[in-house]
Protein backbone atom coordinates (compact mmCIF):
# COMPACT_ATOMS: atom_id res chain seq x y z
CA UNK A 1 0.00 0.00 0.00
CA UNK A 2 1.38 3.25 -1.05
CA UNK A 3 1.10 6.27 1.26
CA UNK A 4 0.19 9.48 -0.34
CA UNK A 5 1.43 12.79 0.90
CA UNK A 6 -2.01 13.57 2.29
CA UNK A 7 -2.22 10.25 4.20
CA UNK A 8 1.30 10.74 5.51
CA UNK A 9 0.38 14.16 6.95
CA UNK A 10 -2.76 12.74 8.58
CA UNK A 11 -0.79 9.91 10.17
CA UNK A 12 1.88 12.36 11.35
CA UNK A 13 -0.74 14.62 12.97
CA UNK A 14 -2.44 11.66 14.63
CA UNK A 15 0.91 10.47 16.00
CA UNK A 16 1.69 13.98 17.27
CA UNK A 17 -1.66 14.08 18.95
CA UNK A 18 -1.13 10.64 20.51
CA UNK A 19 2.36 11.61 21.69
CA UNK A 20 0.96 14.74 23.37
CA UNK A 21 -1.67 12.63 25.12
CA UNK A 22 1.05 10.20 26.17
CA UNK A 23 3.19 13.04 27.56
CA UNK A 24 0.25 14.26 29.69
CA UNK A 25 -0.40 10.76 30.97
CA UNK A 26 3.25 10.34 31.91
CA UNK A 27 3.20 13.70 33.68
CA UNK A 28 0.05 12.74 35.59
CA UNK A 29 1.55 9.40 36.60
CA UNK A 30 4.56 11.24 38.03
CA UNK A 31 2.55 14.05 39.62
CA UNK A 32 -0.11 11.86 41.25
CA UNK A 33 2.16 10.44 44.01
CA UNK A 34 3.56 13.91 44.68
CA UNK A 35 0.06 15.37 45.11
CA UNK A 36 -0.93 12.38 47.23
CA UNK A 37 2.01 13.02 49.57
CA UNK A 38 1.10 16.70 49.84
CA UNK A 39 -2.48 15.87 50.81
CA UNK A 40 -1.27 13.13 53.18
CA UNK A 41 1.15 15.52 54.92
CA UNK A 42 -1.56 18.17 55.28
CA UNK A 43 -3.89 15.62 56.86
CA UNK A 44 -1.13 14.34 59.14
CA UNK A 45 -0.49 17.91 60.32
CA UNK A 46 -4.19 18.36 61.10
CA UNK A 47 -4.23 15.08 63.03
CA UNK A 48 -1.08 16.06 64.92
CA UNK A 49 -2.65 19.40 65.89
CA UNK A 50 -5.78 17.63 67.11
CA UNK A 51 -3.70 15.16 69.10
CA UNK A 52 -1.79 18.07 70.67
CA UNK A 53 -5.11 19.67 71.63
CA UNK A 54 -6.23 16.39 73.20
CA UNK A 55 -2.91 16.11 75.06
CA UNK A 56 -3.26 19.68 76.34
CA UNK A 57 -6.82 18.98 77.46
CA UNK A 58 -5.64 15.82 79.25
CA UNK A 59 -2.91 17.78 81.03
CA UNK A 60 -5.44 20.39 82.15
CA UNK A 61 -7.87 17.65 83.22
CA UNK A 62 -5.14 15.98 85.27
CA UNK A 63 -4.06 19.24 86.89
CA UNK A 64 -7.63 19.82 88.06
CA UNK A 65 -8.72 16.24 88.87
CA UNK A 66 -5.41 14.55 89.71
CA UNK A 67 -5.86 11.84 87.05
CA UNK A 68 -6.11 11.68 83.30
CA UNK A 69 -9.55 11.32 81.74
CA UNK A 70 -10.42 7.73 80.92
CA UNK A 71 -12.85 8.60 78.14
CA UNK A 72 -13.21 11.25 75.51
CA UNK A 73 -16.71 12.32 76.60
CA UNK A 74 -15.58 13.39 80.07
CA UNK A 75 -12.65 15.27 78.52
CA UNK A 76 -14.95 17.13 76.11
CA UNK A 77 -17.35 17.87 78.96
CA UNK A 78 -14.46 19.24 81.04
CA UNK A 79 -13.36 21.62 78.27
CA UNK A 80 -16.93 22.65 77.45
CA UNK A 81 -17.56 23.41 81.11
CA UNK A 82 -14.99 26.19 80.85
CA UNK A 83 -16.18 27.35 77.43
CA UNK A 84 -19.07 29.48 76.28
CA UNK A 85 -20.76 32.61 77.49
CA UNK A 86 -23.26 30.74 79.66
CA UNK A 87 -20.38 29.62 81.85
CA UNK A 88 -18.75 33.05 82.09
CA UNK A 89 -19.12 33.22 85.87
CA UNK A 90 -17.51 29.78 86.26
CA UNK A 91 -14.64 30.83 84.06
CA UNK A 92 -14.15 34.04 86.00
CA UNK A 93 -14.19 32.01 89.23
CA UNK A 94 -11.52 29.65 87.86
CA UNK A 95 -9.43 32.63 86.77
CA UNK A 96 -9.74 34.24 90.20
CA UNK A 97 -8.84 30.98 91.92
CA UNK A 98 -5.77 30.51 89.73
CA UNK A 99 -4.62 34.07 90.35
CA UNK A 100 -5.20 33.68 94.08
CA UNK A 101 -3.32 30.37 94.23
CA UNK A 102 -0.30 31.78 92.41
CA UNK A 103 -0.34 34.94 94.55
CA UNK A 104 -0.48 32.83 97.74
CA UNK A 105 2.39 30.74 96.43
CA UNK A 106 4.48 33.86 95.90
CA UNK A 107 3.58 35.15 99.36
CA UNK A 108 4.50 31.82 100.94
CA UNK A 109 7.88 31.98 99.22
CA UNK A 110 8.60 35.41 100.61
CA UNK A 111 7.33 34.76 104.13
CA UNK A 112 8.57 31.19 104.41
CA UNK A 113 6.72 27.89 104.60
CA UNK A 114 5.61 28.11 108.21
CA UNK A 115 5.07 31.82 108.60
CA UNK A 116 1.31 31.88 108.98
CA UNK A 117 -1.48 29.66 110.13
CA UNK A 118 -3.57 30.79 107.18
CA UNK A 119 -1.91 28.09 105.06
CA UNK A 120 -3.26 24.62 105.56
CA UNK A 121 -0.80 21.73 105.94
CA UNK A 122 -1.16 20.36 102.39
CA UNK A 123 -0.88 23.84 100.96
CA UNK A 124 2.33 24.41 102.95
CA UNK A 125 3.87 21.24 101.55
CA UNK A 126 2.97 22.13 97.96
CA UNK A 127 4.15 25.70 98.37
CA UNK A 128 7.42 24.56 99.94
CA UNK A 129 8.11 22.35 96.92
CA UNK A 130 7.19 25.01 94.37
CA UNK A 131 8.80 27.97 96.12
CA UNK A 132 11.47 26.68 98.49
CA UNK A 133 13.29 30.01 99.00
CA UNK A 134 12.40 33.71 98.95
CA UNK A 135 14.63 34.02 95.88
CA UNK A 136 12.07 32.04 93.86
CA UNK A 137 9.09 34.14 94.99
CA UNK A 138 9.61 36.95 92.42
CA UNK A 139 9.18 34.43 89.59
CA UNK A 140 5.76 33.51 90.94
CA UNK A 141 4.89 37.16 91.56
CA UNK A 142 5.81 37.98 87.96
CA UNK A 143 3.68 35.08 86.78
CA UNK A 144 0.71 36.41 88.78
CA UNK A 145 1.01 39.83 87.17
CA UNK A 146 1.53 38.52 83.63
CA UNK A 147 -1.19 35.87 83.80
CA UNK A 148 -3.65 38.18 85.46
CA UNK A 149 -3.24 40.66 82.62
CA UNK A 150 -3.37 37.90 79.99
CA UNK A 151 -6.50 36.35 81.47
CA UNK A 152 -8.27 39.69 81.87
CA UNK A 153 -7.40 40.63 78.31
CA UNK A 154 -8.49 37.22 77.02
CA UNK A 155 -11.83 37.50 78.81
CA UNK A 156 -12.39 41.03 77.54
CA UNK A 157 -11.83 40.08 73.88
CA UNK A 158 -13.72 36.77 74.19
CA UNK A 159 -10.82 34.42 73.53
CA UNK A 160 -11.55 30.72 73.87
CA UNK A 161 -11.85 30.07 77.63
CA UNK A 162 -10.40 26.57 77.33
CA UNK A 163 -7.32 28.00 75.65
CA UNK A 164 -6.96 30.65 78.34
CA UNK A 165 -7.07 28.07 81.12
CA UNK A 166 -4.71 25.70 79.31
CA UNK A 167 -2.27 28.54 78.69
CA UNK A 168 -2.35 29.39 82.39
CA UNK A 169 -1.67 25.79 83.39
CA UNK A 170 1.23 25.59 80.96
CA UNK A 171 2.72 28.83 82.31
CA UNK A 172 2.38 27.51 85.86
CA UNK A 173 4.06 24.28 84.78
CA UNK A 174 6.89 26.20 83.06
CA UNK A 175 7.44 28.33 86.15
CA UNK A 176 7.43 25.26 88.41
CA UNK A 177 9.99 23.54 86.18
CA UNK A 178 12.19 26.65 86.19
CA UNK A 179 12.14 26.71 89.99
CA UNK A 180 13.15 23.05 90.36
Amino acid sequence: MKLTEKNRKIITYVLYFLSIILVFQIYDSIDAPIEFNKVKNERYQKVIERLKDIRNAQVAFKSVNGIYSDNFDSLVNFIETLSGTKNRSRLELVVDLLNTAIARLSKAGVLGPYSSDQFIKVEKEVFQKLCPTPIMAPRWADLVQIQSKNLDHGLSVNLDPGSLILDTFFRIQDCAEAVR
